[in-house]
């Protein structure tokens, strides 16, 4: 029988029915498939480039399944644009993209994310990309 606790205790934190000494170790051990392999950024950035070049096949921006998540495609440097940029994260798996906001100019690639927290007036122009290795990026919406 277990020790009663008072509901208002903050010591409580959770019950088993059986005890756990006595439930074999394998019960909680960890499956993983590339178990002692973990994968480095510029495979996942890899991986996560050909995803995306499967599936946006023209440049331009392309929607998906998810209505916050869209897909990005340029296939050769850009003209600077006037953008407004939205509140989203947006993370670059190939190629390269500037934005500058009033006096600051923002770089972000592979290696760096943009974040914005609220719509901002912009000039943004893709950097680094060619039909061999596109500019790709996607973008998840959030709520300001």
């Amino acid at each position: 029988m277990h020790p009663r606790v008072p509901a208002e205790s903050r010591r409580f934190v959770a019950q088993s029915s059986r005890e756990l000494e006595s439930t074999p170790r394998d019960v909680y051990r960890v499956l993983m498939a590339n178990k002692g392999v973990a994968p480095d950024n510029e495979d996942l950035c890899r991986d996560l480039a050909a995803l995306l070049d499967r599936r946006t096949v023209i440049d331009g921006g392309h929607e998906t399944a998810i209505p916050e998540l869209k897909f990005w495609r340029f296939s050769n440097p850009t003209e600077p644009v006037q953008v407004v940029q939205q509140p989203a994260v947006y993370v670059v798996v190939q190629g390269r993209k500037q934005i500058t906001v009033g006096d600051e100019t923002y770089t972000y690639d592979p290696s760096q994310y943009l974040a914005v927290s609220l719509e901002l007036p912009a000039v943004g122009r893709v950097v680094e990309a060619s039909p061999q290795a596109p500019y790709l990026c996607l973008t998840l919406r959030v709520d300001a």
